[in-house]
Protein backbone atom coordinates (compact mmCIF):
# COMPACT_ATOMS: atom_id res chain seq x y z
CA UNK A 1 0.00 0.00 0.00
CA UNK A 2 3.12 2.28 1.00
CA UNK A 3 4.61 1.90 -1.87
CA UNK A 4 1.16 2.86 -4.51
CA UNK A 5 0.69 5.76 -2.18
CA UNK A 6 4.27 6.46 -3.03
CA UNK A 7 3.99 6.07 -6.43
CA UNK A 8 0.63 8.21 -6.86
CA UNK A 9 2.65 10.91 -5.55
CA UNK A 10 4.93 11.06 -8.03
CA UNK A 11 2.94 11.01 -10.58
CA UNK A 12 1.09 13.85 -9.18
CA UNK A 13 4.30 15.98 -8.88
CA UNK A 14 5.38 14.98 -12.81
CA UNK A 15 1.92 16.32 -13.91
CA UNK A 16 2.31 19.53 -11.62
CA UNK A 17 5.50 20.03 -13.72
CA UNK A 18 4.00 19.38 -16.54
CA UNK A 19 1.61 21.78 -16.16
CA UNK A 20 3.83 24.49 -14.99
CA UNK A 21 5.90 23.68 -17.98
CA UNK A 22 2.95 23.69 -20.00
CA UNK A 23 1.79 26.93 -19.01
CA UNK A 24 5.02 28.96 -19.25
CA UNK A 25 5.80 31.54 -21.50
CA UNK A 26 8.66 32.93 -22.72
CA UNK A 27 9.18 36.48 -23.67
CA UNK A 28 9.53 37.46 -27.06
CA UNK A 29 12.08 39.90 -26.90
CA UNK A 30 14.36 38.52 -24.68
CA UNK A 31 13.58 34.99 -24.30
CA UNK A 32 13.03 34.89 -20.45
CA UNK A 33 10.71 32.10 -19.00
CA UNK A 34 7.72 33.89 -17.30
CA UNK A 35 5.24 32.11 -15.34
CA UNK A 36 1.51 32.41 -15.82
CA UNK A 37 0.81 35.23 -13.49
CA UNK A 38 3.70 37.42 -14.80
CA UNK A 39 1.94 39.88 -17.22
CA UNK A 40 5.29 41.72 -17.77
CA UNK A 41 9.02 39.89 -18.36
CA UNK A 42 10.99 40.44 -15.71
CA UNK A 43 14.05 41.00 -17.32
CA UNK A 44 13.05 43.24 -20.21
CA UNK A 45 9.47 44.52 -19.18
CA UNK A 46 8.05 43.61 -22.24
CA UNK A 47 4.34 42.92 -21.66
CA UNK A 48 3.22 39.00 -22.21
CA UNK A 49 1.11 38.30 -25.28
CA UNK A 50 3.12 40.75 -27.10
CA UNK A 51 3.80 40.28 -30.87
CA UNK A 52 6.61 39.12 -32.03
CA UNK A 53 7.21 41.95 -34.64
CA UNK A 54 11.13 41.33 -34.18
CA UNK A 55 12.97 40.95 -37.77
CA UNK A 56 16.62 40.51 -38.63
CA UNK A 57 18.18 43.89 -39.48
CA UNK A 58 20.25 42.35 -42.54
CA UNK A 59 17.56 39.96 -44.17
CA UNK A 60 14.07 40.47 -42.21
CA UNK A 61 13.54 37.21 -40.99
CA UNK A 62 11.60 36.87 -38.05
CA UNK A 63 13.72 36.35 -35.10
CA UNK A 64 12.46 33.90 -31.86
CA UNK A 65 12.82 35.07 -28.68
CA UNK A 66 16.48 35.70 -27.19
CA UNK A 67 18.00 34.56 -30.81
CA UNK A 68 21.82 36.77 -30.90
CA UNK A 69 22.10 35.59 -34.19
CA UNK A 70 19.63 35.40 -37.36
CA UNK A 71 18.48 31.84 -38.27
CA UNK A 72 18.27 32.66 -41.99
CA UNK A 73 21.49 35.06 -42.66
CA UNK A 74 22.98 34.48 -39.12
CA UNK A 75 23.21 37.78 -38.73
CA UNK A 76 24.08 39.38 -34.86
CA UNK A 77 20.74 40.25 -33.43
CA UNK A 78 20.00 43.07 -31.02
CA UNK A 79 17.36 41.28 -28.98
CA UNK A 80 19.10 39.85 -26.39
CA UNK A 81 20.72 43.22 -25.35
CA UNK A 82 19.92 43.86 -21.11
CA UNK A 83 18.27 46.59 -19.91
CA UNK A 84 21.41 47.99 -18.09
CA UNK A 85 23.12 48.12 -21.56
CA UNK A 86 20.09 49.65 -23.48
CA UNK A 87 20.23 52.13 -20.33
CA UNK A 88 24.16 52.70 -21.06
CA UNK A 89 23.38 52.61 -24.59
CA UNK A 90 21.22 55.91 -23.89
CA UNK A 91 23.63 57.29 -21.60
CA UNK A 92 26.22 57.43 -24.56
CA UNK A 93 23.81 59.02 -26.77
CA UNK A 94 23.50 61.71 -24.45
CA UNK A 95 26.78 63.99 -25.15
CA UNK A 96 24.61 64.30 -28.69
CA UNK A 97 22.68 66.78 -26.90
CA UNK A 98 25.89 68.77 -25.29
CA UNK A 99 27.13 68.81 -29.08
CA UNK A 100 24.75 70.62 -30.28
CA UNK A 101 25.16 73.38 -27.80
CA UNK A 102 29.33 73.19 -28.17
CA UNK A 103 29.68 72.74 -31.64
CA UNK A 104 28.18 76.30 -32.38
CA UNK A 105 29.94 77.84 -29.44
CA UNK A 106 32.98 76.32 -30.98
CA UNK A 107 32.47 77.95 -34.40
CA UNK A 108 32.27 81.77 -32.78
CA UNK A 109 34.99 80.34 -30.81
CA UNK A 110 37.48 79.76 -33.50
CA UNK A 111 35.99 82.69 -35.79
CA UNK A 112 36.95 84.94 -33.08
CA UNK A 113 40.68 83.50 -33.09
CA UNK A 114 41.05 83.89 -36.78
CA UNK A 115 39.84 87.36 -36.17
CA UNK A 116 42.23 88.38 -33.75
CA UNK A 117 45.03 86.78 -35.19
CA UNK A 118 44.82 87.84 -39.27
CA UNK A 119 41.89 90.47 -39.13
CA UNK A 120 42.17 92.76 -35.95
CA UNK A 121 46.05 92.95 -36.88
CA UNK A 122 45.31 94.39 -40.00
CA UNK A 123 42.86 96.79 -39.02
CA UNK A 124 45.15 97.99 -35.84
CA UNK A 125 48.32 97.77 -37.80
CA UNK A 126 50.08 101.67 -38.38
CA UNK A 127 51.17 102.83 -41.26
CA UNK A 128 55.08 102.62 -39.97
CA UNK A 129 54.76 99.02 -39.08
CA UNK A 130 53.97 98.08 -42.41
CA UNK A 131 57.17 100.32 -43.85
CA UNK A 132 59.10 98.36 -41.67
CA UNK A 133 57.59 95.43 -43.43
CA UNK A 134 58.52 96.45 -46.89
CA UNK A 135 54.78 97.00 -47.75
CA UNK A 136 54.66 100.93 -48.87
CA UNK A 137 51.88 100.71 -50.69
CA UNK A 138 49.32 99.70 -48.19
CA UNK A 139 51.77 102.15 -45.80
CA UNK A 140 50.76 104.60 -48.32
CA UNK A 141 46.89 103.90 -48.56
CA UNK A 142 46.83 104.16 -44.81
CA UNK A 143 48.55 106.97 -43.97
CA UNK A 144 46.85 110.18 -43.37
CA UNK A 145 47.92 112.79 -45.98
CA UNK A 146 50.95 114.70 -43.73
CA UNK A 147 52.30 111.41 -43.43
CA UNK A 148 52.43 110.49 -47.11
CA UNK A 149 55.17 112.10 -47.35
CA UNK A 150 57.37 110.15 -45.23
CA UNK A 151 56.41 106.58 -46.88
CA UNK A 152 57.50 108.54 -50.23
CA UNK A 153 60.71 109.00 -49.14
CA UNK A 154 61.21 106.01 -47.17
CA UNK A 155 60.06 103.95 -50.54
CA UNK A 156 62.54 106.03 -52.84
CA UNK A 157 65.40 105.35 -50.28
CA UNK A 158 64.86 101.97 -50.42
CA UNK A 159 64.14 101.52 -54.39
CA UNK A 160 67.70 103.35 -54.90
CA UNK A 161 69.59 101.48 -52.14
CA UNK A 162 68.21 98.00 -53.70
CA UNK A 163 69.84 99.55 -57.12
CA UNK A 164 73.12 100.52 -55.99
CA UNK A 165 73.66 97.34 -53.70
CA UNK A 166 74.36 95.51 -57.25
CA UNK A 167 77.50 97.28 -57.89
CA UNK A 168 79.32 97.09 -54.69
CA UNK A 169 82.11 95.32 -54.63
CA UNK A 170 80.98 92.98 -51.45
CA UNK A 171 76.62 93.35 -52.10
CA UNK A 172 76.44 91.89 -48.53
CA UNK A 173 78.50 94.57 -46.80
CA UNK A 174 75.84 97.06 -47.57
CA UNK A 175 74.52 99.45 -44.90
CA UNK A 176 73.43 102.96 -44.79
CA UNK A 177 74.55 105.25 -42.74
CA UNK A 178 72.81 108.58 -43.70
CA UNK A 179 70.50 110.20 -45.70
CA UNK A 180 69.71 113.73 -46.88
CA UNK A 181 67.58 114.88 -49.20
CA UNK A 182 66.23 118.21 -50.20
CA UNK A 183 63.57 119.29 -52.57
CA UNK A 184 65.58 118.05 -56.03
CA UNK A 185 68.87 116.32 -54.50
CA UNK A 186 69.76 112.98 -52.10
CA UNK A 187 72.59 111.59 -50.93
CA UNK A 188 73.46 108.69 -49.39
CA UNK A 189 76.05 107.61 -47.54
CA UNK A 190 76.85 103.87 -47.30
CA UNK A 191 79.23 101.78 -46.11
CA UNK A 192 80.84 99.12 -47.69
CA UNK A 193 83.61 96.81 -48.10
CA UNK A 194 86.38 97.77 -51.02
CA UNK A 195 88.13 95.28 -53.25
CA UNK A 196 90.65 94.73 -50.35
CA UNK A 197 87.66 94.22 -47.90
CA UNK A 198 88.07 97.31 -45.75
CA UNK A 199 84.82 98.61 -44.74
CA UNK A 200 84.86 101.98 -46.59
CA UNK A 201 82.26 105.10 -46.37
CA UNK A 202 81.07 106.36 -49.77
CA UNK A 203 78.59 109.11 -50.75
CA UNK A 204 75.70 108.97 -53.33
CA UNK A 205 74.79 111.79 -55.06
CA UNK A 206 71.44 112.05 -56.74
CA UNK A 207 69.38 114.72 -58.69
CA UNK A 208 65.95 115.22 -59.84
CA UNK A 209 65.35 115.77 -63.45
CA UNK A 210 62.36 117.00 -64.29
CA UNK A 211 62.45 115.36 -67.82
CA UNK A 212 62.29 111.73 -66.62
CA UNK A 213 60.58 112.55 -63.20
CA UNK A 214 62.52 110.64 -60.98
CA UNK A 215 66.00 110.85 -58.88
CA UNK A 216 68.82 109.90 -60.65
CA UNK A 217 72.61 109.13 -59.72
CA UNK A 218 75.06 111.92 -61.10
CA UNK A 219 78.10 110.12 -59.44
CA UNK A 220 79.69 108.40 -56.04
CA UNK A 221 82.18 109.84 -53.79
CA UNK A 222 85.15 108.15 -51.75
CA UNK A 223 85.51 111.26 -50.27
CA UNK A 224 84.19 115.33 -49.99
CA UNK A 225 88.25 116.59 -50.26
CA UNK A 226 88.47 118.31 -53.52
CA UNK A 227 90.70 116.59 -55.92
CA UNK A 228 93.83 118.02 -57.26
CA UNK A 229 93.30 119.07 -61.63
CA UNK A 230 96.66 118.59 -63.15
CA UNK A 231 97.30 121.03 -65.84
CA UNK A 232 99.50 118.95 -68.24
CA UNK A 233 98.98 115.79 -66.52
CA UNK A 234 95.61 115.01 -66.90
CA UNK A 235 93.79 114.70 -69.58
CA UNK A 236 90.81 116.21 -71.30
CA UNK A 237 88.38 113.64 -69.83
CA UNK A 238 90.03 113.32 -66.77
CA UNK A 239 89.79 116.98 -66.17
CA UNK A 240 86.41 117.21 -66.57
CA UNK A 241 85.53 114.25 -64.60
CA UNK A 242 87.45 116.28 -61.55
CA UNK A 243 85.65 118.96 -62.32
CA UNK A 244 81.83 117.35 -61.93
CA UNK A 245 83.29 115.37 -58.97
CA UNK A 246 84.65 118.81 -57.46
CA UNK A 247 80.94 120.59 -58.01
CA UNK A 248 79.55 117.40 -56.39
CA UNK A 249 81.42 117.61 -53.69
CA UNK A 250 80.83 121.08 -52.49
CA UNK A 251 76.81 120.93 -53.60
CA UNK A 252 76.80 117.45 -50.96
CA UNK A 253 79.03 119.56 -48.20
CA UNK A 254 76.32 122.40 -48.18
CA UNK A 255 73.01 119.51 -47.85
CA UNK A 256 74.74 117.19 -45.24
CA UNK A 257 75.85 120.71 -43.14
CA UNK A 258 72.01 121.23 -42.83
CA UNK A 259 70.48 119.17 -40.30
CA UNK A 260 67.29 119.97 -41.63
CA UNK A 261 67.70 118.12 -44.81
CA UNK A 262 68.91 114.97 -42.42
CA UNK A 263 66.40 111.94 -42.92
CA UNK A 264 65.22 110.71 -39.71
CA UNK A 265 67.31 107.45 -38.13
CA UNK A 266 63.80 105.62 -38.17
CA UNK A 267 64.22 104.97 -41.83
CA UNK A 268 67.67 104.05 -41.92
CA UNK A 269 66.67 101.32 -39.58
CA UNK A 270 63.99 100.14 -41.36
CA UNK A 271 66.44 99.74 -45.03
CA UNK A 272 68.94 98.15 -43.10
CA UNK A 273 66.33 95.56 -41.55
CA UNK A 274 64.77 94.96 -45.01
CA UNK A 275 67.99 94.31 -46.15
CA UNK A 276 69.21 91.90 -43.67
CA UNK A 277 66.04 90.24 -44.13
CA UNK A 278 66.12 90.32 -48.19
CA UNK A 279 63.12 92.59 -48.16
CA UNK A 280 64.89 95.11 -50.57
CA UNK A 281 64.94 93.00 -53.43
CA UNK A 282 61.06 92.92 -54.06
CA UNK A 283 60.92 96.55 -53.68
CA UNK A 284 59.37 98.72 -56.14
CA UNK A 285 58.91 102.26 -56.87
CA UNK A 286 55.57 103.44 -55.71
CA UNK A 287 53.19 104.98 -58.89
CA UNK A 288 53.72 108.33 -56.92
CA UNK A 289 57.07 108.14 -56.78
CA UNK A 290 56.73 107.28 -60.44
CA UNK A 291 54.66 110.08 -61.60
CA UNK A 292 54.71 112.67 -59.19
CA UNK A 293 57.56 115.68 -58.61
CA UNK A 294 60.43 116.22 -56.53
CA UNK A 295 59.55 117.09 -53.01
Amino acid sequence: MESKKTNNVSEMDEKKEEKVVEKSYKCIKCGTTMSEDQEFCPNCGTKKGEKNNKKCQKCGAILGPGEKFCPKCGAKTKLNISSDVIQEAKKKKMPKKILKILIPLIVVIILAVIFITNVLPKLTITYKELMQEGKFQEAYDKAKNNEKQEVLDENLIAYLSKDLIKDLKDPTSFSLNRVYKTSDKLVLMVNAKNSYGASVLNYYYYTYSDTKNKFELFCSLSDLEQETIYKYADNYDEKLEKTLKNAARTVVKGIINNDSNRIDDSIIDDINNLFKNNGLRNIELLPANKNGSAT
